[in-house]
């Protein structure tokens, strides 16, 4: 036990400060907004750019990209996306359900505010995430995701083999 807490504060010591300097500290200028909420000139430079998961409008604005699968919406609004386009922030909410992944295609980082799933593992281990908490999905993953009511999370996403455009 004492060195699973140990790798937990480490991995807390080392993720937690990048991905809120991720979050915070960057912004693509086609998704960052000026403060009457419309995208800045292409001459601008980039700034931070916040969402507040609080906010009710927050995945109701023009930029949110929204899908329906299975009678299932999911709502995407992308914070900011690195330079070489490996590295993408956002807030997204899902309405419920589950499925099936046979290999996670990236590693990604989620705080969860809202709702929660549960992960079961190829090898049976389940997680349940709830709101207020955190969790890191490595690529290759293999599970169940399920979520019963949905959920709405901030999340974090490296792609090391994504090709910049």
């Amino acid at each position: 036990m004492p060195s699973r807490v140990f790798k937990h504060c480490a991995v807390r010591a080392v993720v937690l400060p990048m991905v809120l300097s991720t979050i915070f500290a960057f912004s693509s200028p086609a998704v960052a907004q000026d403060s009457a909420g419309s995208p800045p000139a292409a001459s601008q430079a980039a700034h931070p750019f916040k969402i507040a998961g609080s906010d009710p409008t927050a995945l109701t604005t023009p930029d949110v990209q929204t899908e329906t699968s299975d009678g299932h919406v999911t709502k995407n609004r992308v914070m900011g996306v690195s330079q070489d386009k490996h590295l993408k922030s956002g807030l997204s909410s899902f309405q419920g359900g589950q499925g099936s992944i046979d290999s996670y295609p990236v590693d990604e980082f989620m705080f969860f505010i809202k709702g929660g799933v549960t992960l079961t593992s190829a090898d049976g281990t389940a997680l349940q995430v709830r709101a207020g908490e955190a969790i890191y999905i490595p690529k290759g993953w293999k599970g169940m995701w399920n979520t019963k009511a949905g959920y709405t999370k901030f999340y974090v996403v490296y792609d090391a083999v994504k090709d910049a455009e």
